[in-house]
């Protein structure tokens, strides 16, 4: 198998994930990533389903690896509030990983460093009452060149974002389903990276290869579904209204 994770399968994950063991590094969390040799920092950003999400960590679970899994708590795509959503992330966290905050600061008015550490900090207590575990690490949701610039320090959490994460290692991502630059090859160069972050995007990832378009699509099939599970408990009988073939059915046309 080649080196290259641009298959975006859960293979080609694996693969990548065997590259890191056999180079010698060791997955390790924001905080302790320096205590290691050669550590690997994997970061995973919920953008748009959980689900996803948990197949990975279930993967990761069984590959020996460790993640932390970035949960926004304003969604459009999945809300962290549900009972659904809860159980989700306690499966995830039971699979040894931990859950940080995703934060998206499109959402607030006030966007002066002050305002933002503030409203990440409320909203790091807010995720950590429903996941019933501290919350120790922040990512920002599709950040601005300014919050970027601002190196933001936020009591008793790590910022991904800042320097020792983001311009004093090696930071990579397949951001739009794209690598810029190839995981394996970077960690194969000399010398030998000492720590390194790399982020995943758990949506992006499949048991077959797949387009960007149509692993969007795919997406929006499934989202049919988990809603049309929604439905039925809330709406009786709701198979003799609308059956789950018809829904398929319409998304196949």
């Amino acid at each position: 198998m080649a080196d290259r994770v641009d298959s975006f399968t859960y293979s080609g994950l694996r693969h990548l994930f065997t590259t890191f063991a056999d180079l010698g590094f060791e997955t390790r969390d924001y905080w302790d990533a320096h205590e290691a040799p050669h550590s690997i920092i994997l970061r995973h950003d919920c953008d748009l389903s959980l689900t996803k999400a948990l197949k990975l960590a279930e993967i990761e679970f069984q590959d020996h690896v460790h993640a932390t899994f970035f949960v926004l708590l304003r969604s459009p795509f999945y809300n962290v509030f549900s009972l659904n959503s809860i159980v989700t992330l306690s499966k995830i966290r039971q699979f040894g990983h931990e859950i940080g905050l995703h934060f998206d600061e499109t959402a607030y008015v006030d966007r002066s460093n002050e305002s933002l550490v503030s409203a990440i900090k409320i909203e790091a207590d807010i995720l950590s009452q429903i996941i019933q575990a501290p919350i120790r690490t922040v990512s920002m949701h599709r950040p601005s060149s300014s919050i970027l610039a601002a190196n933001l320090q936020i009591p008793e959490i790590e910022n991904t974002y800042s320097r020792p994460y983001f311009s004093d290692i090696k930071y990579l991502s397949d951001s739009r389903m794209n690598w810029r630059e190839d995981p394996a090859a970077f960690l194969r160069s000399r010398p030998t990276p000492r720590c390194i972050q790399i982020l995943i995007h758990p949506i992006w990832y499949s048991n077959v290869e797949r387009t960007i378009t149509q692993a969007l699509l795919d997406f929006l099939r499934e989202v049919g579904d988990e809603r049309y599970d929604d439905l039925k408990d809330n709406i009786r009988d709701l198979s003799t209204i609308l059956s789950k073939e018809q829904l398929n059915e319409h998304f196949s046309q």
